[in-house]
């Protein structure tokens, strides 16, 4: 396919809109993968977009009303995303997961990283101190 050809598709630039509704489902744009193996699965990292967009979406509902600027809101939120991480039904094929448990799991995910920029000016960070969670994580 000639670059002209690609540009003047009209599916190109729709592509990434038709991401946005459709997610991993969005068909690539012409030409674009059809000659590698497994063609079907270009768009298969996607699938967390429409989490991403959910966090990004809330974090905006955060700001607005001011709750992530204070300590308090933001550890409750943290503690709701935890406990619906823990407690919802997790299948043991990761891809037929609820959308309650997926959003907690990659909502308390997003949210700690959200704490840790609240924090960012009392946190310590050293090669020893970022040793110490990674050893807690492996050896769990």
């Amino acid at each position: 396919m000639e670059w002209i050809d690609y540009f003047s598709d009209a599916h190109t630039w729709l592509y990434p809109l038709a991401v946005l509704v459709q997610f991993a489902r969005a068909i690539p744009p012409h030409g674009i993968f059809s000659d590698v193996p497994f063609a079907e699965a270009a768009n298969n990292p996607l699938w967390t977009i429409k989490y991403e967009i959910a966090a990004y979406v809330g974090l905006a509902a955060f700001a607005h009303v001011g709750l992530i600027r204070r300590l308090v809101p933001l550890l409750m939120a943290l503690s709701i995303t935890l406990a619906v991480f823990l407690l919802a039904p997790q299948s043991s094929d990761p891809d037929s997961n609820s959308w309650f448990y997926q959003l907690g799991r990659y909502g308390f995910c997003f949210l700690l990283g959200s704490f840790a920029c609240h924090l960012r000016e009392r946190l310590l960070l050293s090669p020893i101190f970022l040793l110490l969670p990674a050893s807690l994580i492996v050896g769990c």
